[in-house]
């Protein structure tokens, strides 16, 4: 009677169970046309650094990660914050460096209410007019001649 032959770390296919999907130590990075190939780190600022090394032109300030690859992201670019990049960098090959846009403070400041010309009887409420757009000239008033 044959002796039983130890379990085989083999599977179907001839792969092994011990070859689980490797996690590459490296990563690219792409900002316009130029591509970097880098160390992976799990830390955001580490990184941050290693891009700073690759594109100056970006201030580090200003730099951001995004990717489209993620399901999550559904085929749209989406920002890598610092608080996702550990639960993220393991599952990308590649990312892209931006330039991050910053939101302005108050796009559209409150201007001034203006005084109301009660004189001319308008009884429309005043124009705000945005501080970067010129306020249109004063339409000149034409004075008709009674015609006979």
């Amino acid at each position: 009677m044959p002796k039983a032959s130890k379990a085989s770390a083999s599977t179907k296919g001839g792969a092994t169970r011990n070859s689980a999907k490797q996690i590459p130590k490296l990563l690219v990075l792409k900002h316009g046309q130029k591509r970097v190939m880098t160390n992976r780190h799990k830390s955001y600022e580490t990184m941050l650094d290693n891009a700073c090394k690759h594109f100056p032109t970006i201030p580090r300030d200003a730099m951001a990660f995004q990717t489209n690859k993620l399901d999550i992201c559904e085929g749209h670019y989406v920002e890598i914050t610092a608080e996702t990049w550990d639960k993220v960098v393991d599952l990308l090959s590649s990312i892209e460096v931006t330039r991050s846009e910053l939101p302005l403070r108050n796009p559209f400041p409150p201007s001034p209410p203006r005084p109301s010309n009660a004189a001319s009887g308008a009884n429309s409420l005043p124009i705000n007019y945005h501080p970067h757009f010129p306020k249109p000239s004063p339409i000149p008033k034409i004075k008709r001649r009674a015609e006979y």
